[in-house]
C-alpha cells in the first residue's frame, strides 16, 4: 500500500470530519473534533471542530500491524477552531489505514480516535 492509495477525500461516520489527502502531500481538514487531534484542548482549552491544512506522509507501522495496514501522519501548517481563529499548538493526526475483512481488496477504511473514514466517490 503505497501513498496513491490514500489519496482522496475521507469522511468520518461518527464525526464530520473530512480529509482531503492530495497526492502532492498536502492535505485540508474540515469538521475535526477535538478527540482527533490528541490532547489539543488540554494544551489549548480550544474545543473545535477544526479546520486547516497542512502536509501528510506515510508513516511506519509497528511490527505488529497487518502487512496490509500503513498509518499516514497529517501534520497541520494551519489550525483554526470553529471561529476561524488560529490555534498556536496545532499537533497532528495518525489515520490507520487497512482493508476491511469483509470486502474488495481494493476498498480501504481509515480509523483514528474513536472515529472511522470512508473514501467518497
Amino acid at each position: 500500500m503505497g501513498t496513491a492509495d490514500l489519496v482522496g477525500v475521507w469522511a468520518g461516520y461518527e464525526s464530520s470530519a473530512r480529509y482531503e489527502l492530495r497526492a502532492n502531500g498536502t492535505f485540508a481538514a474540515t469538521g475535526v473534533p477535538a478527540g482527533q487531534l490528541g490532547t489539543i484542548y488540554e494544551r489549548t482549552g480550544r474545543v473545535g471542530p477544526f479546520h486547516g491544512h497542512g502536509h501528510w506522509k506515510l508513516g511506519t507501522m509497528s511490527q505488529s500491524s497487518p502487512q496490509t495496514s500503513r498509518e499516514a501522519v497529517l501534520n497541520f501548517d494551519e489550525l483554526l477552531d470553529a471561529d476561524n481563529s488560529p490555534v498556536e499548538q496545532r499537533g497532528n493526526v495518525q489515520l490507520n489505514a487497512s482493508p476491511p475483512t469483509d470486502a474488495p481488496d481494493h476498498v480501504l477504511i481509515l480509523t483514528t480516535g474513536g472515529d472511522w473514514f470512508q473514501r467518497l466517490p
